[in-house]
C-alpha cells in the first residue's frame, strides 16, 4: 500500500493527465484565438478546485468503536 502522500500525488498527476491534453486539444482545435486565454483560465479554475479538494482531504480513517454499556448496569 502506498503512503497517503504518494496516493495524493498520484491522483494529482493522473488528474492532470486526464484534464490538460483534452483541454489543450479543444483549445487549439476549436476555440478562436481571441478566446483561448479565457477558455484556459476557466479550465484552470476548475482544475485548481480539484487540486484543493485533494490537498485538503485527509486520509480515510475508520471511526473508533463505541464502548457498550454492559448488561445489567442500568437501574
Amino acid at each position: 500500500m502506498l503512503p497517503f502522500g504518494r496516493v495524493r500525488d498520484a491522483r494529482q498527476v493522473t488528474g492532470s493527465w486526464m484534464v490538460w491534453p483534452l483541454a489543450h486539444a479543444i483549445n487549439f482545435r476549436i476555440i478562436p484565438s481571441s478566446q483561448r486565454v479565457l477558455y484556459i483560465n476557466t479550465i484552470q479554475i476548475g482544475y485548481n478546485c480539484f487540486l484543493s479538494l485533494i490537498a485538503n482531504r485527509g486520509p480515510t480513517v475508520a471511526p473508533a468503536p463505541v464502548p457498550s454499556l454492559g448488561k445489567g448496569k442500568m437501574k
